[in-house]
């Protein structure tokens, strides 16, 4: 049979869910569905427009923060992009990174062997693009590109192409014949080269195991979506099982990542696979789990959901007596409510979650509640409780990455309590907000420009 046709019939089975009813016969496994972590081009074109807002030279370090929440996309999109404004930002925020040498290397060589450079990255390109359809085409292409980029002494692109071609291998249904082991790899490569070791221990009859854990824990580590999506597959065909407490915590995983990418709907079924398995074996288990099925329902705008299982999950936290798990559900209550407009009710349970996690000595946590509570309490007309909270927390030290989010989130609120007390006019409530967001943009807090980006305009708009 020749390659094509082994790949196309090896690609059909796997879209139609084909398997033996023989105990004795092992699932199908090969083919890039399963073995191959590359993200989808779909996935790196919604990376790249997220980083548009952030290319300019005062907004270096939110380019590396969104990078590092996006490495395997951040890494593709390095390959990819052409010579502009984003290339350049992006390879100065890749290369404060932890394998920055590799990525400055890299472009290096780029700039100094540019024609055999491109040449070799169009034939990097073309593998990619045939990689699931035209794996024969792909592995020949990205052999020769591999090739190239070692004489050129691009060791990272160099390992990109190996990848590529042990990838195209496996869905020819071959054990990769494709060196691995002298390659410098960057953090996405090496989830990437774990799964491929773990499909050429499968297909040769070894065992997968050990590469498969290795693959887990480094997709974890680094958040890498398409790996994880990836390795779920492999374990619901058979290949990798886990079970009890390693089951939940996988899933687990698999909610948290899918939530960062704006998956609510894989969050939420991730998250209902961990809780029934929970139930019935840890009460505090249960309320984690709880929590995070609500969190990803909220993230889904299903409210009521999100409503009754934060409630439940503060409860049984409640009769657990487990102050900072009953924090968290008071503070998703409260989260929900105030989502769904009723301000007052969500006030209590935001007093009661900032109550809850001083006492569990979380100040990161009773912060956030604070200014929590101001956003409550400036809809309800609390102008001068919200001020006097606000000035209290000035005085609260945080540390950790996101500390200075939430300090910025606190001058942006402050300068919205002036305004509603009529101290600053529409415009120098405005003037203030834009100068608080010019800072978060020197500290790398891209989450508080996403929520507020738009908010001094649209106040200066309102004074005209």
């Amino acid at each position: 049979m020749s390659r094509s046709i082994r790949c196309l019939s090896l690609l059909l089975a796997l879209l139609t869910g084909c398997a033996s009813t023989r105990p004795d016969v092992r699932p199908l496994v090969q083919g890039a569905l399963s073995w191959s972590a590359r993200s989808e081009p779909i996935e790196v074109q919604r990376f790249r427009d997220g980083c548009a807002p952030y290319v300019d030279e005062p907004s270096l370090a939110c380019l590396q923060a969104y990078a590092a929440d996006h490495l395997e996309l951040a890494h593709l999109l390095f390959v990819q992009e052409p010579e502009g404004p984003l290339r350049g930002s992006l390879i100065r925020a890749l290369a404060s990174g932890e394998q920055g040498a590799l990525y400055a290397e890299s472009e290096r060589v780029r700039r100094s062997a540019a024609a055999n450079h491109a040449e070799a990255r169009r034939l990097l390109l073309a593998a990619w693009s045939r990689a699931l359809l035209e794996p024969a085409e792909a592995l020949e292409r990205a052999q020769a590109a591999r090739a190239r980029f070692a004489e050129l002494g691009d060791p990272l692109l160099e390992s990109e192409a190996a990848l590529v071609a042990a990838e195209a291998e496996l869905t020819l249904g071959e054990a990769p014949e494709t060196d691995l082991s002298s390659l410098r790899l960057c953090a996405p490569q090496r989830v990437r080269a774990a799964l491929v070791r773990a499909g050429a221990a499968q297909l040769s009859g070894g065992d997968p195991k050990p590469a498969l854990e290795r693959a887990r824990r480094l997709a974890v580590e680094h958040g890498h979506s398409a790996a994880q999506r990836s390795l779920e597959a492999l374990r619901s065909l058979g290949v990798g099982k886990l079970e009890g407490g390693e089951l939940r915590s996988w899933l687990r995983d698999l909610a948290k990542t899918a939530r960062r990418r704006q998956q609510p709907l894989l969050a939420m079924r991730n998250a209902l696979t961990a809780l029934r398995w929970s139930e019935g074996e840890s009460p505090r288990a249960a309320v984690e789990d709880r929590l995070l099925l609500a969190q990803a329902y909220l993230d889904a705008k299903r409210r009521p959901d999100a409503l009754a299982e934060a409630q439940l999950a503060a409860d049984g936290a409640a009769d657990l007596e487990v102050a900072s798990l009953e924090a968290s559900g008071e503070a998703l209550v409260g989260q929900v409510l105030l989502a769904s407009g009723k301000n007052e009710a969500a006030l209590e349970h935001f007093v009661r979650a900032e109550e809850l996690f001083t006492r569990s000595g979380d100040a990161k946590g009773r912060y956030r509640q604070g200014l929590n509570r101001v956003v409550a309490l400036l809809r309800v007309g609390g102008v001068s409780e919200a001020e006097q909270t606000l000035k209290a927390l000035a005085g609260v030290r945080l540390s950790g990455r996101d500390a200075r989010g939430l300090e910025h989130r606190r001058a942006v609120l402050l300068a919205l309590a002036g305004l509603l007390r009529k101290e600053l006019s529409p415009r120098d409530a405005g003037d203030r907000i834009e100068t608080e967001l010019a800072a978060a943009r020197q500290t790398g807090s891209y989450a508080v420009l996403e929520t507020y980006r738009g908010l001094p305009s649209r106040l200066r708009k309102g004074a005209r």
